[in-house]
């Protein structure tokens, strides 16, 4: 089946071939709109301003679709062997040996992995640029894990939960603090995630928390941009800050 012919698209220096832009990667369902490959490709070409400082330096876990979201997911942490040689790498130790990641600093980078039909955007908490390495992270994380898309919650112990298996969550509001261990990641801003519709994991203002039609498939890949563009963390501290008095604080809280 034919999918269109191949694109070409400049982007800065590098010109990125995408190989059958009308291929489907999110099917049309009842209540939710398809989206193709180059409809993925086109949408990261537009956030890139808001996503890219969030993913520069970073090494990335890929999350790949070939064959769209009916299809096999492959994760994949190893840079590809066809991949161009303008793609930064980071190469970083693990048990046993060493593995080669991807690090996406620019817009033909998005646009490459989007063809290579990349969908969710995995990044370590921690740069390869910055004192320390990918051993130390300079992002904490909290992982707020509703049971469903509705993720409104009251602060109630009996609401909450760090149980890490769904079976003993009970339907309450998982809270992960395992994000921040040693190699894991998390979600990039801006990231298109894999389910029907494209869902895409946006930064809210404090405002927007309240608001009575907000769920976790609010904004898609058809109209996350308008909320980037709001820039909800423009004033997110460029230096790192100090755990103590938040440490304090909880310690107060406790006592």
């Amino acid at each position: 089946m034919s999918h269109g012919a191949a694109r070409t698209i400049r982007a800065g220096r590098h010109t990125v071939e995408l190989q059958r832009p009308g291929k489907v990667l999110f099917p049309g369902r009842a209540g939710a709109p398809g989206y193709t490959k180059g409809d993925l490709a086109d949408y990261y070409r537009s956030v890139a301003p808001y996503l890219l400082p969030h993913l520069r330096g970073r090494p990335l876990m890929l999350e790949r679709y070939p064959d769209g979201l009916d299809g096999e997911r492959f994760p994949q942490k190893n840079v590809p062997g066809h991949c161009p040689d303008w793609i930064t790498r980071a190469e970083v130790a693990k048990e046993g040996g060493t593995v080669t990641h991807v690090v996406r600093d620019d817009t033909a980078t998005l646009l490459y992995l989007a063809g290579q039909a990349c969908i969710t955007l995995h990044r370590r908490l921690s740069r390869t640029d910055r004192a320390g390495g990918p051993g130390c992270p300079d992002r904490l994380v909290f992982d707020l894990d509703p049971p469903g898309d509705d993720f409104a919650a009251a602060r109630h112990p009996d609401r909450l939960t760090t149980a890490a298996r769904k079976k003993d969550r009970a339907g309450r509001l998982h809270l992960d603090v395992q994000r921040d261990a040693c190699a894991r990641t998390a979600v990039a801003p801006y990231t298109v995630r894999a389910l029907p519709g494209a869902p895409v994991a946006v930064p809210l203002a404090w405002k927007q928390v309240d608001e009575p039609v907000l769920d976790a498939r609010r904004w898609t890949l058809a109209d996350a941009v308008d909320q980037a563009r709001t820039e909800p963390w423009a004033g997110l501290p460029r230096r790192g800050r100090s755990l103590g008095p938040a440490r304090r604080r909880l310690d107060d809280m406790r006592s």
